[in-house]
């Protein structure tokens, strides 16, 4: 952590980006910090999961595997979450986008839980062709409400 505090508050560029990173540090709040106390930072596009439909699916069985609650993650964001610590840091949002996977989470779910159950190999096709029509329009809808499991954003740090 005393190397990315150390990089982040030292490093000479105008952007930086933090896609899928802030999720995994012990300490993501050091690092906004560094970044704010650097001179030559102006810009900072990240993108952190979302606590959403996808982890509340991951929450209803522990042998499948948790895209979200993985050992690797220590945060997850709300859009509340998110809102605090930009004011907080005094960052000017600039841009965001909204997506996610949370369909393809629920698809995984339910295929899986078919097999492990012993469905009939019948069932779980019927499963895979309502998915194959839906997915994408079930997501932009989840997407459309800032429900997905996923935000990118871009701010200005100074």
């Amino acid at each position: 952590m005393e190397d990315t505090i150390h990089l982040l508050s030292t490093i000479k560029a105008d952007v930086v980006s933090m896609i899928g990173v802030l999720e995994h540090l012990q300490e993501p709040l050091e690092a906004l910090a560094a970044l704010k106390k650097n001179p030559h930072v102006k810009y900072l596009y990240y993108s952190v999961p979302m606590f959403g439909l996808s982890v509340m699916i991951e929450t209803l069985r522990d042998d499948i595997f948790h895209r979200h609650l993985q050992g690797g993650h220590t945060h997850l964001y709300t859009n509340e979450s998110i809102e605090i610590m930009e004011q907080g840091f005094k960052f000017k949002p600039v841009s965001e986008w909204h997506f996610g996977s949370d369909m393809m989470d629920l698809y995984r779910f339910i295929t899986v839980s078919l097999k492990k159950q012993d469905a009939s190999e019948k069932l779980i096709k019927y499963a895979e062709n309502i998915f194959a029509k839906t997915l994408d329009n079930m997501q932009f809808e989840l997407d459309k409400s800032q429900m997905g499991s996923e935000t990118h954003r871009l701010v200005k740090v100074k």
